[in-house]
């Protein structure tokens, strides 16, 4: 009886920590060179890590022994990559599994602010004619904001995006689990696992 109670209690406790929304906050800049921060969130923003894109340092040198490695673990990593694209069904799946993924999460907001300028001044002001109308449509919904400014003077993208995503985990298990146990994803690693011998 007790251990009924306990294991009860357990999968309830659970259940209740899954559904605490997860909140993913990112921003990606474009000036000169690229930036990226993540920041992801749980428990009400009391549990939570920072990603951010990792900065190149100049002037490090790779050993000589790393050298020899590289292009064999290179080689390794790429022929599991194509043994899991090239697996039957997977790709497919995983398309499935994407979209399940996206359909259960919440765009709470996302902004974006643009600056374009394309070789040829024409060009630039072709490619506005076509976002133009797109920032429009967006002005009506107030999650997102699509700013686009062109630069008729110069060759130039710089970018800002910024958002915030909600997803409820308990919504996830189901689908990452079914994803994971699915026949395309156990070949997929059964070929990636033979590519690295």
């Amino acid at each position: 009886m007790w251990l009924v109670i306990l294991v009860s209690s357990s999968l309830l406790g659970m259940l209740l920590l899954l559904s605490i929304p997860l909140d993913l906050s990112f921003r990606i800049e474009r000036d000169g060179e690229f930036r990226s921060r993540f920041a992801l969130r749980w428990l009400f923003g009391l549990v939570g890590t920072d990603l951010d894109s990792p900065r190149k340092q100049p002037g490090a040198k790779r050993g000589p022994a790393a050298a020899d490695k590289k292009p064999s673990k290179r080689k390794r990593r790429l022929g599991s990559v194509l043994a899991v694209l090239r697996s039957k069904g997977f790709l497919a799946r995983a398309l499935v599994f994407v979209r399940q993924v996206v359909s259960t999460a919440s765009l709470e907001k996302i902004t974006l602010e643009l600056r374009l300028g394309l070789a040829d001044p024409a060009e630039t002001g072709f490619a506005f004619a076509l976002i133009c109308p797109l920032v429009v449509f967006l002005g009506g919904y107030p999650r997102f904001r699509l700013v686009a400014e062109p630069d008729f003077d110069e060759e130039k993208l710089e970018l800002d995006c910024q958002g915030q995503i909600r997803v409820f985990p308990v919504r996830l298990a189901g689908i990452i689990i079914a994803f994971l146990l699915s026949p395309a994803t156990l070949r997929a690693l059964k070929a990636a696992v033979v590519a690295r011998r």
